[in-house]
């Protein structure tokens, strides 16, 4: 008799081979002649040069016959929910990688349902009606829908629509998808983000539009496309590849007609333009408006020149199609070239300096987004998520209303953006802190600085006054 030297079986001396681990037996016909002083050291020899391949194949062999007997021995049910709760786990995965709270709870939930219907399928939770159990996991399967909604990232606010139902629909072509979020649809403007649209349908929008009219002073690039009309009215598209989104932004053009310049108490304030082509908009006691026709975009930086002659010099931004600036008096100006042969000109009432301090309560687990922040749909900029954001504005004496919303690429159709309504009076600062939560983003006011001092001010006043 013979042992193999890997598994340790034992076999009679003809055979050459372990029927169990494959090794040779030939080395222990050979250990057996060689002298008892020299045998374990040959037996070490051998296990390492012939036995060292055979014992990682055998280890890895009966590895895997143990778990392919185990796997045997389950029922079909626990074969079931053994898959069930791998796809759960790697869903529960991807929800917080993502960042999505409720996801995270649902798929939580599937798997207690799960676990509670294996257990009432092996008789630990006792059950007249064994069915019930079947039952049960069939419904932690079907939380996977409400999952896959909390998960969804890029159709937020999204509803079917009928091209009928655009106020412009003449005047631009009808897009082949009618799923879109429509913010703005008058008889003016036209705002809205089209979804599930490819890169082939974004291309073969574009020649539409430009055979619908929309050619003249075109600036395209790879995912971007702006071009007017010849009755002054403007497109602009806007295509994200990765959510497959097209934004479609239409502005009508003004009817202009015989500019006649006003001689009220703010247009007196800046120069008259070369071109007697255009249309006032506003003219009263908060500013001056007016649209002018039949401009270049050298009338443009001539005019721009003249408001610095006349005084509008501080706090400067002058860009290539926009300028803004206000005087002495704090008036403020803006210039700006519309495109095709139009320049927009406004001047307002005197501003004041307004500082918005926020700071974004950091969340240790869940609902760690990021938000931005707008007011009166100006976008003011990103917060990031725990960080603190101040901008400086200059405003005119009225109501604005401060929006914060969950940045859009990872909003969920149903999280609440946080408002609230400001009135400027004078120059002065705002304090607020936000919390975000998979529900809401909630906004506290907070007492700055200045609002301290005129209090303690106050109280002094009246202390000084009682004595």
């Amino acid at each position: 008799m013979k042992r193999c030297p890997i598994c340790g079986k034992t076999y009679p001396d003809k055979l050459r081979f372990c029927t169990r681990c494959g090794t040779s037996l030939e080395a222990v016909e050979q250990s057996q002649e060689v002298p008892k002083q020299n045998a374990n050291d040959l037996n070490q020899a051998e296990n390492v040069n012939l036995g060292s391949n055979n014992r990682e194949f055998y280890e890895k062999k009966t590895v895997s016959k143990r778990l392919s007997k185990l796997w045997g021995k389950l029922s079909l049910f626990s074969k079931i929910f053994a898959i069930i709760c791998v796809i759960f786990v790697i869903l529960f995965f991807v929800a917080l990688i993502l960042n999505k709270a409720s996801a995270c709870v649902i798929i939580v939930l599937a798997i207690v349902l799960a676990v509670v219907s294996l257990l009432m399928h092996k008789g630990v939770i006792r059950l007249k009606k064994a069915w019930i159990s079947g039952v049960a996991l069939g419904l932690a399967v079907l939380l996977i829908l409400p999952y896959a909604k909390a998960l969804s990232i890029y159709t937020k606010g999204a509803e079917r629509f009928e091209w009928d139902d655009i106020k412009l629909y003449r005047l631009i072509p009808e897009t082949d998808s009618n799923l879109a979020n429509i913010s703005a649809n008058t008889e003016k403007s036209l705002d809205m983000d089209v979804y599930k649209v490819s890169n082939g349908d974004y291309s073969d929008y574009i020649e539409e539009c430009e055979s619908f009219g929309f050619r003249y002073e075109t600036v395209k690039s790879e995912n971007s496309y702006e071009a007017y009309n010849k009755d002054g009215s403007s497109l602009s598209l806007h295509y994200d590849n990765k959510k497959k989104l097209l934004s479609i932004e239409v502005s009508v053009g003004e009817a202009l007609g015989t500019l006649e310049w006003s001689d009220s108490e703010y247009a007196s304030l800046i120069p008259i333009p070369s071109s007697d082509v255009g249309k006032v908009t506003q003219d009263n006691d908060s500013g001056f408006k007016v649209t002018v026709g039949d401009v270049t975009i050298d009338d443009y930086d001539e005019y721009v020149d003249l408001c610095i002659e006349n005084g509008f010099d501080d706090g400067a931004v002058r860009e290539d199609t926009e300028f803004s600036a206000r005087n002495s008096a704090g008036n403020r100006l803006t210039v700006e070239y519309k495109g095709y042969k139009t320049m927009y000109i406004a001047v307002t009432q005197v501003e004041y300096e307004v500082k918005i301090k926020v700071d974004c309560h950091e969340n240790y687990m869940f609902s760690k987004y990021d938000v931005k922040m707008y007011l009166d749909g100006e976008d003011l900029g990103e917060i990031k998520h725990g960080a603190s954001k101040d901008v400086t504005l200059y405003l005119a004496s009225g109501e604005y209303t401060l929006k914060f919303v969950q940045n859009d690429d990872t909003a969920t159709e149903y999280l609440s953006d946080g408002e609230i309504v400001i009135k400027v009076t004078r120059s002065q600062t705002f304090a607020y802190e936000i919390r975000c939560t998979s529900t809401s983003i909630d906004v506290e006011k907070l007492e700055s600085k200045e609002e301290q001092e005129s209090e303690e001010t106050t109280a002094a006043k009246k202390t000084t006054t009682e004595y």
